[in-house]
């Protein structure tokens, strides 16, 4: 709790209320016993296997540590901002990977070796926004706002998408690494989740690109597991439930259960009318037969 003089009781308030959100999130995070185990087991196979960014690096301090009350955004010699672990594997990442293997701890020691094998032949510390022009001056995605829990939010506005018309795929790619890496940077301390919103408002087939959304699922669930804190499909049209038919045997069974399909209204009960992105001020219009659907809700 807060003490101090000078303070109003407002003050106090409010700064007592954020240091319990925070402890709340980091109970929702707590490592059990077992977990640091494992985490632990994890980074020696990666040592014995002579896999590098195995373990904090020595400038790695205190404040790398899960669920501590303090931030890792840190700044390099350079003045950028450290990517949250990806230099290094910090305690979270193992974390997040043993947490999406399910506990395994070789398949997580695997799936982190690809995962280092694969940021480097990406390079996706070197990847700005000059490179993903194509897609940038598209304005298809908008990271803006957070929820009501205080994780950060991602809108896709998925009309401004033209399958025909897009980007490469591999720029679509590169575009999607470095938004999940700025998200992860505004994440809440030792929580290193977010909302992904669709916005499917005026929707057409030539939007539906299944090549980009594999590719988005595919770099989302294998290669920064459990960072979707919950996934808005809002307003689909009619047509989507055939669309998605085809899209959720994609999706892992736990990703699958964080989806939620909403009405325009429906937004408000996870994202503050305040945090909502400029497009959504005025009412849409909706699509036939859109919004939240019977037995879609998860």
């Amino acid at each position: 709790m807060v003490f101090g003089w000078g303070k109003s009781q407002e003050e106090i308030d409010a700064e007592n209320a954020d240091i319990q959100a925070e402890a709340s999130i980091c109970k929702d995070y707590s490592v059990s016993e077992e977990e640091s185990e494992k985490c632990l087991e994890v980074r020696k196979i990666l040592e014995d296997t002579r896999v590098e960014w195995a373990a904090p690096s020595a400038s790695a301090d205190a404040s790398d540590k899960i669920c501590d009350g303090s931030r890792k955004d840190k700044k390099d010699e350079k003045g950028e901002i450290d990517q949250k672990g990806y230099d290094v594997l910090s305690d979270m990442v193992v974390l997040r990977y043993l947490r999406g293997n399910k506990g395994v701890v070789d398949k997580t020691a695997h799936m982190l070796g690809k995962f280092i094998t694969w940021s480097r032949e990406e390079d996706i510390r070197s990847i700005t926004e000059n490179d993903v022009l194509e897609v940038t001056r598209t304005k298809l995605v908008v990271s803006e706002g957070s929820s009501r829990d205080g994780r950060p939010c991602v809108w896709l506005l998925i009309q401004r998408l033209n399958k025909y018309t897009r980007a490469p795929i591999d720029v679509v790619a590169k575009f999607i690494m470095l938004t999940v890496q700025q998200s992860l940077l505004r994440t809440l301390p030792n929580d290193e989740r977010w909302v992904l919103c669709f916005d499917l408002r005026n929707m057409t087939m030539q939007s539906m690109d299944y090549e980009v959304l594999k590719v988005l699922i595919s770099i989302l669930q294998t290669k920064y597991p459990e960072t979707m804190h919950r996934i808005l499909i809002i307003e689909s049209p009619y047509f989507f439930q055939a669309c998605w038919t085809i899209i959720r045997p994609w999706l892992d069974p736990v990703t699958a259960s964080k989806v939620t399909f909403e009405s325009y209204d429906g937004i408000d009960k996870y994202i503050a009318r305040d945090q909502w992105v400029s497009e959504y001020i005025n009412p849409p219009v909706p699509c036939e037969g859109s919004g939240e659907r019977e037995g879609d809700t998860k």
